[in-house]
């Protein structure tokens, strides 16, 4: 995941493929570089078409190692930038896909490591503890706990499933013209 900014004259713009919310580009050639496989919302198509041969910078970020470029805000040569819109509102639904996606891999990490939690019942037998109930509160809290573990990794740290470190990435590309000013 990385953000960076391209500047020079924006060359010509290769026909792209229609993606949910936006043109999938074959490239973009920004001065002497050129960035392959790159993703132009719909919100900023017309705006980019509008400076090719124009001196302007992009803002653009990667969201994974081998994915597309996204391209996030454009400064033209008057100063004036144009940016995607806040798209904090619309987390909702990438959050609740990623507590699902979540949720598959709880049922199968639980069955997986469900054998390791014959060891407390067999320390506990070998104590001389025979209590159903206090073996069945230390599975459950064994559980519990790498659950929430995994629940707190996926939705808050994962640079892969996490929708919202996406989402500050894409917010830090789409101001990068603020702090550069």
């Amino acid at each position: 995941m990385a953000m960076f900014i391209a500047a020079g004259a924006l060359g010509s713009i290769p026909v792209g493929t229609r993606q949910s919310g936006g043109i999938r580009r074959a490239y973009l050639e920004v001065g002497s570089q050129r960035y392959d496989d790159c993703w132009v919302p719909d919100y900023l198509e017309a705006s980019l078409a509008e400076c090719i041969g124009k001196e302007i910078a992009l803002s653009l970020c990667r969201l994974d190692r081998k994915g597309s470029l996204h391209l996030c805000a454009i400064q033209r040569e008057d100063g004036r930038i144009e940016r995607l819109p806040d798209q904090g509102a619309s987390l909702l639904s990438p959050m609740v896909i990623t507590a699902f996606i979540w949720g598959v891999i709880t049922f199968f990490t639980t069955w997986l490591i469900a054998p390791l939690f014959l060891i407390p019942y067999w320390l506990l037998t070998k104590l001389g503890i025979q209590s159903e109930a206090i073996f069945g509160s230390v599975i459950f809290g064994g559980l519990f706990i790498s659950w929430m573990a995994q629940l707190v990794w996926v939705l808050f740290y994962s640079k892969k499933l996490s929708p919202k470190v996406r989402l500050q990435l894409v917010t830090q590309a789409t101001t990068a013209f603020d702090r550069t000013v």
